[in-house]
This record gives C-alpha cells, structure tokens and sequence, in this order.
C-alpha cells in the first residue's frame, strides 16, 4: 500500500513538471473582432450619468402603471469597440411584465455609445449587465 500511495505522488509530480501554463491574452487569438469578454482589465464606461440617462429616457408602458407592475429588468448587452451598444437581451425580467422588458431593452439599445472596455491596451467588445428599475411614483 505504501508503494502504491508513492507511485501515485511520483506520478502526480511526473505529471504536474510536464504541463502547461497557458495564460490567454486579447492578442493571442486571430478571432478578437468576434471574442467578447466578459472580464476585462477595463470594463466598458457610460460617458455621463447612466442613472439620469435612464430616468429622462424611459417611458413607462401605460399599461404596466394602470396595471401596478413594477419591478427591475436586468438587462445584457455588449459594448463594441467602437462603444456602440449591441446584442441585448433580458437575463431576469419582471413577472408578468414583459411591456417593462421590452422597454428596457429598447432604452439600452437607444443609449449613446460608451468608452469600450480594454484589454492589454487595446479596445475589445466587453459584455456588460445593468438593471433598470421601474417604480411608480
């Protein structure tokens, strides 16, 4: 038993001095125009007040007040390396409130382009998740 317990932790260590270390890095791909990231060294930046953006941008669906849904759409999207909004979709939506998914997408994709995200100094697409709460006041 004790030979085997030692051929095993020879084994292991035979094992761990022949592999690899492999970092990937945003230039050792050919197929950055199409990689998107979801963890960058510099995540994607609204220029200016994503909050106040928002609120002066959103119009609540009458139907979703007249009917008391409220609640808040996390909405994913990609920054392009150009800053341009792309790609969105609902992660997690409102019950029973697919008007307020739907304008939540509609705001996201109507915002003006942001700082892209960074990557050992170059622009990469970065992934980004926001929520957008919806209350009636």
């Amino acid at each position: 038993m004790k030979s085997f317990l030692a051929f095993c932790f020879v084994l292991i260590g035979f094992v761990k001095g022949y592999s690899q270390d492999i970092t990937y890095t945003a230039a050792d791909t050919t197929d950055d125009a199409d990689r998107v990231f979801s963890v960058v060294q510099v995540n994607p930046k609204f220029n200016g007040d994503i909050n106040g953006w928002l609120a002066n941008h959103i119009v609540y669906p009458k139907a979703a007040k007249d009917s008391n849904i409220q609640g808040t759409v996390y909405v994913n999207f990609i920054v392009a390396k150009d800053g341009s909004v792309h790609n969105t979709s609902v992660i997690r939506g409102v019950p029973n409130g697919k008007m307020l998914d739907d304008e939540a997408c509609r705001v996201v994709r109507s915002m003006p382009d942001w700082k892209p995200a960074m990557q050992n100094g170059h622009r990469v697409k970065g992934r980004m998740m926001l929520p957008v709460r919806f209350v009636i006041k």
